[in-house]
């Protein structure tokens, strides 16, 4: 009797800990996969430029981020890492180009123009969806004065749709996301921004130092597509807010991007910044 109960713990802790160890192996190769994405789309960002071709071979990439000694070992990662930015990143096509004359698989950075009313997908009046991640233009040619206050009820705002959490990716997409609020919100006074990571609205929280500030940043942002999406911005109770983000309440000073390079804001050359609409 007692060698049996021995043998049941035995086999439930070892059972356990390969469950645990399965897990924790998983967990690290999707890490693995993630820095791999992040410098795969690192060196797709340099392709391009006024002498430069506006793609580079998918195997070409594969050989300047993965050593030979490392290719076999590597494989299966490189695949998953392929195969996510097939399915999940909108700003990267892969095509079949001539190469040393021989066709091969390559990638190209395709970057978004803001829509207007003539180029929307769709003909529907400007309200169509764009593809590219960028502060990308506003939905509507005039939002109406039902739906922008003349003046703002609280300092605090919920700005609906910024990600999709599902294909997010890396430990700062959040920095991401806030930059670019900050660099559209250009010029007003935020003191507070948390972004909800695991929110299925793409939910990001915001607090700004006055009520005139606060409106400055919903007119910003309310009714503008960003990465596709099209922002919707509401205000909410400052007594509520400061109930989920108790170090908000004595929060003053002015949040400003991380760089100074206006990533979220770059357009071809002859199209309105998105700042100069604020």
């Amino acid at each position: 009797m007692l060698m049996a109960i021995i043998t049941v713990i035995l086999t439930a802790w070892l059972a356990f800990y390969c469950v645990r160890y399965h897990k924790r192996k998983a967990e690290e190769e999707k890490q693995q996969v993630y820095e791999l994405i992040e410098q795969i789309l690192e060196v797709l960002r340099g392709v391009g430029g006024p002498a430069g071709k506006d793609y580079v071979a998918v195997s070409h990439v594969r050989d300047s981020l993965i050593t030979p000694r490392e290719r076999r070992a590597k494989k299966k990662l490189w695949e998953k890492a392929v195969q996510f930015i097939d399915h999940y990143e909108s700003r990267v096509r892969r095509d079949i180009q001539a190469v040393g004359g021989e066709d091969c698989e390559v990638w190209r950075w395709a970057s978004g123009v803001p829509h207007s009313p003539g180029n929307s997908p769709g003909g529907d009046g400007g309200v169509g969806r764009p593809p590219a991640k960028m502060w990308q233009g506003p939905a509507f040619d005039n939002l109406g004065p039902q739906h922008v206050p003349n003046v703002s009820p609280t300092s605090c705002l919920k700005i609906r749709n910024m990600f999709d959490c599902d294909v997010e990716f890396g430990d700062n997409w959040p920095s991401r996301i806030q930059d670019s609020i900050l660099e559209k919100c250009e010029g007003v006074s935020i003191v507070h921004i948390a972004v909800d990571r695991g929110s299925r609205e793409g939910c990001v929280y915001l607090k700004c130092a006055s009520l005139s500030e606060a409106g400055r940043a919903f007119r910003a942002l309310h009714g503008w597509w960003y990465d596709g999406n099209l922002v919707t911005v509401k205000f909410l109770r400052d007594e509520r807010y400061h109930q989920r983000f108790p170090s908000a309440r004595h929060a003053t000073c002015r949040l400003r991007p991380s760089n100074n390079k206006r990533l979220s804001l770059q357009v071809p050359t002859g199209q309105p910044e998105a700042s100069k609409n604020i």
